[in-house]
């Protein structure tokens, strides 16, 4: 039986939210979060991602994608540093740089270089859309947080989609025991499962099954990651607030990207430290 949360439980109640820093604190103490992905014509998804994380509290904020993607993304955030070849990755990287792999991608196999460096580093990592698919033949240092929807977890076990919408908790540990990682198995009442606890967020609607709205939760797990929670914690945190900021919309029509700004002002209002 999974365990419920609510995001409000988990702010004001485990006071796990990384708010307080040393008041010598630097960028580098807010941590390091780079977004990979942008695939043409998904480039949007890309930009969902790295946005939310900067709006969410990271202090550096990299997206590795192509040239004609970097120029649109240093319009509206010039702090961000672009990447255009994995050769740049390569000076950089380090076990403590988050990296986000997937927003707006869709083959995989243009992307096996990427993988092969990132699966040779100990990088906590958030694989989201095509790059899921990548833990059924690629081996991890460290277990990857997977955000697979019901038909992309329908692609990674090779079972019909209406299996899933029956048993999704069972599916989720099925998921993560198979494949060493957690499992982030959206929908209505999103199932976070490490291969042994369960958690089932109570926040969230049909409201978010729209375009760009799993790019900004890979983005936001991203962030906390970056911000020093441990992985579920991060998960929790990122489902809990995601959903919830959707079901502040009610029945209005809104964005990914109003999500976004929702997401970035409720993050720091919800906090028991401000």
């Amino acid at each position: 039986m999974p365990k419920s949360f609510s995001v409000l439980e988990f702010y004001i109640n485990d006071l796990n939210f990384p708010i307080n820093k040393p008041p010598r604190a630097n960028k580098y103490d807010y941590g390091r979060l780079l977004v990979q992905g942008g695939d043409n014509p998904y480039s949007g998804a890309l930009l969902l991602s790295i946005m939310t994380a900067i709006k969410t509290g990271i202090g550096i904020g990299y997206v590795l994608t192509s040239n004609k993607n970097s120029l649109a993304i240093l319009k509206d955030y010039p702090e961000v540093i672009c990447l255009t070849e994995l050769t740049q990755l390569k000076k950089i990287i380090t076990d403590n740089i988050v990296i986000v792999s997937g927003p707006g991608t869709s083959d995989i196999d243009v992307h096996d270089s990427f993988l092969n460096l990132l699966t040779n580093h100990k990088n906590t990592s958030v694989l989201d859309a095509s790059m899921i698919q990548s833990i059924k033949y690629k081996k991890f240092l460290h277990p990857p947080i997977i955000t697979p929807h019901e038909g992309e977890a329908s692609k990674l076990l090779e079972i019909p989609s209406k299996k899933i919408t029956n048993n999704r908790s069972k599916i989720a540990i099925q998921i993560s025991q198979k494949f060493n990682c957690i499992t982030v198995l959206k929908g209505l009442n999103t199932i976070i499962c490490d291969g042994k606890d369960i958690y089932k967020c109570m926040h969230g609607s049909t409201n978010l099954a729209k375009a760009g709205t799993g790019d900004v939760l890979a983005g936001l797990i991203g962030s906390f990651l970056s911000q020093g929670l441990n992985p579920i914690n991060s998960c929790k945190t990122a489902v809990g607030l995601h959903g919830y900021c959707g079901d502040l919309f009610k029945d209005r029509n809104f964005s990914a990207y109003e999500l976004v700004n929702k997401i970035a002002q409720e993050r720091f209002s919800l906090s028991p430290h401000n």
